[in-house]
């Protein structure tokens, strides 16, 4: 089943359990009406596909590109391409094909002003040894996919200026399980911290989570995980109602059933 909700007097579009016909259809109907993708996820489960995105309508006409189904040479190819023209990888997913094999599926804008790090194939040592140095040089991680191959991690990211987060303003966990993520959003929620990436992975069948935490940036939010498609859209159902928009959405294998987790931030006046 696909699940939507869709009105011109709301802020986004959301679709989620599509396979990849249903998600092409969506790009070339949503495309020349002014709707950009925001964020797309893919995500095997026992060789079936379920493809989710966010799509907002934007005044400022930003150009952007979006690709998936990408073999590591074909999206570090588009990634060469893209980078000399001005455009920044602004969302990635990575994931197994129906026939186990790594597929790369990215978001590009054009932001000819950012500069940005995009760095993939990390195991976790790699990725946690890159974390800081990037650190060091001032930039911070705005997107992330992580996923298994190999019987192991490997990490997908990019890392680009903040404008808006300091160092000691900044906290990057990742490849901790649900209780620890639980204890970290209990520590960190009423310290004003807000979560601004988050993702869920599973590696020899245990779930992992990633998450990026910052409290320079004030907005009433809320995140939930393990949800399944029942719970995330009664969650999205009650969170739309009291004007929250969602803004990031991760699906991941959870004993071979889909699992999100999901963020929603207010887009009340304040």
């Amino acid at each position: 089943t696909v699940c939507s909700l869709e009105s011109m007097a709301e802020p986004y579009i959301l679709r989620y359990g599509m396979n990849g016909t249903q998600s092409q259809q969506l790009f070339d109907s949503l495309s020349p009406k002014g709707w950009v993708p925001q964020h797309i996820d893919i995500v095997n489960i026992d060789g079936k596909m379920h493809y989710a995105g966010v799509w907002l309508k934007e005044d400022n006409k930003t150009a952007w590109e979006a690709r998936h189904n990408l073999t590591e040479k074909q999206y570090q190819e588009m990634m060469d391409y893209l980078s000399p023209k001005g455009y920044i990888p602004y969302s990635i997913t990575v994931y197994q094909n129906e026939q186990s094999q790594t597929r790369f599926a990215a978001i590009w804008r054009k932001e000819p002003d950012i500069k940005f790090v995009a760095r993939h194939n990390l195991t976790e040592p790699q990725y946690t040894k890159l974390l800081k140095e990037m650190e060091q040089e001032g930039l911070y991680i705005y997107t992330v996919a992580a996923y298994e191959e190999g019987g192991t991690a490997k990490f997908a990211a990019a890392w680009q200026p903040s404008y808006f987060v300091k160092k000691d303003q900044y906290i990057e966990r990742h490849h901790i399980n649900t209780a620890t993520s639980q204890q970290l959003f209990d520590e960190l929620s009423p310290k004003g911290y807000i979560p601004l990436e988050f993702i869920g992975y599973t590696v020899k069948g245990a779930v992992n989570f990633a998450l990026l935490w910052t409290n320079e940036i004030k907005i009433p939010w809320q995140v939930r995980h393990n949800l399944s498609p029942e719970q995330f859209q009664s969650y999205e159902n009650m969170f739309k109602s009291q004007q929250y928009y969602l803004y990031r959405l991760k699906g991941y294998n959870n004993k071979g059933k889909i699992n999100y987790i999901a963020g929603w931030i207010s887009y009340k006046e304040q």
